[in-house]
């Protein structure tokens, strides 16, 4: 497949549109497993914060937080170059400023409830990321 090369940028971006997707999914269902930690261990489901243990799986779920966020630095910088700027401003408000919270509340929390809150959160931040299509569509 041939891409004109001034369209080059919309294969980029829809690239880390699927991928960034599939972060926040994980990052969402880490945290589900948090959350039911305790049943999953009852039943012998060998989920990653039963294998790892919580702790470890806070800290895997926080790194790919880390990069999604990278990620989505990536986005902005080619997004800066085609002078998008309300899509900029959109998925620093929308997204990059509630994974942030996403990732202090990680860091920091310990309980089931708190983990439902966070699962939550990631959900809103997914469909926050596909709304901001739209955003980019005004923005052409």
């Amino acid at each position: 497949v041939i891409v004109m090369p001034d369209m080059q940028w919309v294969s980029q971006i829809f690239l880390a549109y699927a991928l960034f997707a599939f972060l926040i999914t994980l990052i969402s269902e880490i945290v589900r497993d948090l959350g039911d930690m305790e049943g999953d261990r009852t039943f012998g489901v060998r989920t990653l914060p039963v294998v790892a243990g919580e702790r470890t799986a806070r800290f895997i779920a926080s790194g790919i937080i880390v990069l999604a966020i990278l990620l989505l630095v990536y986005c902005q910088v080619i997004l800066g170059r085609l002078n998008f700027m309300m899509m900029i401003m959109y998925v620093i408000i929308t997204v990059q400023l509630p994974a942030l919270f996403v990732l202090v509340r990680l860091l920091f929390s310990s309980s089931v409830k708190e983990y439902g809150s966070i699962g939550a959160l990631c959900r809103i931040i997914i469909l926050a990321g596909l709304l901001s299509m739209e955003v980019l569509y005004i923005s052409i």
